[in-house]
């Protein structure tokens, strides 16, 4: 009686120490894959989101269309991909922030009658599929709204320095065919246009940062 009441006893000890012990080994486990599947993630999405752009890039040099490159939306695309291959939660952000606010854009315009080029598709679609995938893993940083802001201001101006007048790459040149009857001037339409942006970069990235922020506490 007293051997069976001692093997008893043991198997009861050895269960409750036989799972602590499983549930460090899990513990560990899981501490070196994760990092390592996210950086494996972060590679191939990064690099997924820079082809969208070279694809497009190559489509638009092949048509004869170079300044298009300069285009907001087309360079969130890099910007997202450079971000996750920098792990860069800022970065990620204004191309994502840029994407937000162009693609409603994008399909307004193709709606009006604009010319649709698949390889838009890729900038467009899947570079903010993959920016806002990337946001749950990185984060939105605080300021990224204003550092999307400026961001397109120096994008402007870079277009208005390198971009013929007649394609009007993010409208540094002109008004847009439409809004004219809207707007005195140019500069007026341009602030105008800025200080939307700044309201929409604002409010997205505020519910960016409380929804992703949420999927990250469910995916640390």
């Amino acid at each position: 009686m007293s051997y069976t009441q001692g093997s008893i006893s043991s198997v009861r000890a050895w269960i409750p120490a036989t799972a602590n012990r499983l549930q460090r080994k899990q513990l560990v486990v899981r501490r070196h894959t994760r990092p390592l599947d996210w950086f494996g993630h972060r590679l191939l999405l990064g690099g997924a989101a820079l082809g969208c752009y070279m694809i497009h890039g190559a489509y638009q040099l092949y048509d004869g269309r170079p300044e298009d490159l300069l285009w907001a939306c087309h360079l969130a695309a890099a910007l997202i991909g450079a971000g996750l291959l920098a792990a860069s939660p800022a970065v990620n952000a204004v191309g994502t922030l840029w994407l937000c606010a162009g693609v409603p854009l994008w399909l307004l315009d193709l709606a009006g009658g604009a010319p649709f080029y698949p390889t838009s598709c890729l900038t467009h679609l899947v570079g903010l599929a993959v920016g806002l995938y990337a946001c749950t893993r990185l984060g939105v940083p605080r300021g990224a709204w204003w550092m999307a802001l400026a961001g397109l201001l120096a994008l402007i101006g870079l277009s208005r320095a390198l971009t013929p007048a007649r394609a009007n790459v993010n409208v540094a040149f002109a008004i847009y065919p439409g809004w004219e009857t809207y707007f005195p001037s140019h500069p007026v339409y341009l602030m105008a246009m800025m200080l939307l942006a700044a309201v929409h970069f604002l409010v997205t990235g505020l519910i960016l940062r409380h929804w992703l922020g949420l999927k990250r506490e469910e995916n640390p």
